[in-house]
């Protein structure tokens, strides 16, 4: 399978709880739907409109990653990511950039009740080419 047409992809997903909230935590996954690996990179604003620091991930040919809101902020995060968003105030918009096409998803989980909710509605998709 040859890499597709498109250069630049942005996937914007509008909610995800702070790692502040221990009750409910926002859990973002990310599919790799190639044979070659992908770079992603991660970035969020917080309520205030303030730009967080960016995590960039690889994700390996057919391969997937779970990333928790609590660890997207401190950078306790897989050997395939580096970084750290610091801390927000409030919730996060996820931004999330790539070169090539992947799967996304967003999720709040709540560490009380073992609940899994899929808010997987992007607000954005772009696929653009330079």
């Amino acid at each position: 399978m040859c890499r597709p047409e498109v250069l630049s992809i942005l996937v914007v997903f509008p909610i995800a709880n702070p790692g502040s909230n221990r009750l409910i935590q926002g859990w973002l996954r990310f599919i790799n739907v190639w044979e070659f690996q992908i770079r992603l990179r991660l970035a969020a604003f917080d309520d205030r409109g303030n730009l967080s620091g960016e995590v960039t991930c690889i994700l390996p040919a057919f391969g997937s990653i779970n990333l928790l809101t609590p660890d997207l902020e401190s950078g306790w995060l897989p050997r395939a990511c580096s970084g750290a968003w610091g801390d927000g105030i409030g919730k996060w918009e996820v931004l999330t950039r790539s070169d090539d096409l992947f799967l996304g998803m967003s999720f709040m989980y709540s560490t009380e009740l073992g609940i899994l909710a899929n808010v997987s509605n992007p607000l954005v998709s772009r696929f653009t080419q330079n």
